[in-house]
């Protein structure tokens, strides 16, 4: 029964308004004992549970944070909720979390739902063809918002992003004075920023160190695990594979490694590969996978830090923090043995 009983059946019971009974239940000393004992008498009867969590984030959402990412199937995105996650808890915030899988509508409405709650700010990692109508709904409800990864000029707030341009030239770079000329870049969506960055830094490597960059060999695909394994069929269909591969993260790289493993392909003696993201997942695998790392953790951490400093601050210049990648080499380049 109590499944069906709702805060209106209890304040008719009472013989109170439905606010009467809520401020009753809470707790709070504005209403007289007799009115509380009243009210509590008719829930008990009733079989009404008072839900203090959903009543708190109704009457306030200055300790609500919302944040929105594109997916949670890649553990780049859970290491960044992870990291706003803990830090956060510095701040005593309540965190509530969405996921559009780059779908719009659902991102419109997860905005809708935030902005209803009265959510306190918005840390925003944006789906791919976010346009404009929904930043101007977020600039109309002046609602602060730290932008992750994707970055909208249009938008003129915060942002924290990672240098994808050095970390393309980083992977790249590596593998060239591993003494490969021939060096393919797979996956990646060619509308991402991180995609246009990361490719622009693998150009740059290649052209500083004169070496050619043939066209079939720069293959975009969605980042996910079976880009990786498709990609790595469409190659052993091929004459000659490229020797080497930048891949656009670890995800597809993971898929590359496991399909070629499984086909007699050995990861870092018949061909090197190197990601980007350096997720867990790619030291579980074997070989161990080389990647440029573009600190999830750390850049959600920041992202809040940006998000209270501008709740704090209010109106001002726009910030933009741009984190540095770091590359960690393992087994799957070929630089380092494999384990037996």
């Amino acid at each position: 029964m109590s499944r069906n009983v709702t805060l209106n059946d209890v304040a008719a019971l009472a013989g109170v308004s439905r606010t009467t009974a809520s401020v009753a239940l809470s707790g709070t000393a504005s209403v007289s004992k007799a009115t509380k004992d009243k009210v509590q008498a008719a829930a008990k009867s009733l079989g009404y549970i008072y839900n203090r969590t959903a009543a708190n984030l109704r009457k306030s959402g200055d300790s609500i944070i919302g944040v929105i990412v594109p997916d949670l199937n890649n553990s780049f995105y859970t290491s960044l909720i992870k990291g706003v996650n803990q830090e956060l808890n510095q701040y005593h915030k309540i965190l509530v979390l969405g996921c559009t899988f780059e779908d719009l509508k659902i991102q419109e409405d997860l905005i809708s739902s935030m902005l209803e709650h009265r959510v306190s700010g918005l840390l925003f990692f944006a789906a791919i063809g976010t346009e404009e109508h929904t930043f101007q709904r977020l600039r109309d409800a002046n609602m602060p918002v730290v932008l992750i990864n994707r970055f909208y000029p249009s938008l003129e707030t915060d942002y924290i992003g990672v240098d994808d341009i050095a970390a393309g030239y980083m992977a790249t770079e590596h593998l060239i004075k591993l003494g490969h000329e021939h060096i393919a870049f797979l996956g990646g969506v060619q509308e991402f920023d991180s995609w246009k960055n990361r490719h622009e830094g693998f150009v740059k490597a290649m052209n500083d160190y004169n070496l050619s960059i043939v066209n079939h060999d720069v293959i975009p695909a969605p980042p996910y695990l079976e880009s990786g394994t498709q990609l790595a069929e469409r190659l052993m269909k091929r004459k000659k594979m490229p020797p080497a591969i930048f891949a656009f993260n670890d995800v597809i790289a993971i898929g590359l490694i496991l399909k070629f493993e499984s086909h007699g392909i050995r990861v870092g003696e018949d061909i090197a590969i190197v990601g980007v993201d350096d997720i867990p997942e790619g030291q579980l695998i074997t070989p161990r996978l080389t990647s440029v790392s573009s600190h999830p953790m750390e850049r959600g951490a920041s992202a809040v830090k940006l998000l209270m400093d501008r709740m704090s601050l209010g109106e001002g210049s726009q910030k933009k923090l741009i984190l540095s990648p770091t590359l960690h080499i393992r087994e799957s380049c070929g630089s380092k043995k494999r384990s037996i």
